[in-house]
């Protein structure tokens, strides 16, 4: 299995935790491009996210995920262009490949790059214990 599953399962945790703390009535910040590298998983963002709140995006992507509960992929009914991803109550479209359950995962490190003068790029590395880890 290609460590970018466990990636793209992370950038969830990683994308939910920056919708909670930097976000507005419930939607995460405006996303100019996500990205999944060997080596981490990333969204750049249209705004200038504060480095003070990174540290509770680590911990609250990092609470979730330590939960272990099973991620599920589940089609849109009405096209079968589209899924999405489902943990819990959060809910995002997602056409990608992923883990069954989130312990399999393990723990992320969350960093944080301004890119530009109002965008911030926000990463998730996955602890190099957890890769390859099923």
């Amino acid at each position: 299995m290609s460590d970018l599953i466990w990636k793209n399962s992370a950038s969830h945790f990683l994308y939910h935790a920056v919708s909670v703390y930097y976000g507005t009535e419930g939607k995460s910040p405006y996303t100019r491009g996500c990205y999944i590298y060997s080596e981490s998983a990333r969204f750049d963002y249209a705004a200038n996210l504060d480095s003070a709140l990174i540290p509770s995006v680590n911990s609250l992507a990092n609470e979730l995920i330590s939960q272990g509960d099973n991620i599920i992929m589940e089609p849109d009914p009405s096209t079968k262009e589209i899924s999405y991803w489902k943990y819990g109550d959060i809910i995002i479209p997602c056409g990608g490949t992923h883990v069954r359950n989130a312990s399999e995962i393990g723990s992320i490190r969350v960093k944080r790059k301004k890119t530009g003068k109002n965008t911030t790029r926000v990463y998730a590395y996955l602890e190099k214990a957890n890769l390859g880890q099923p």
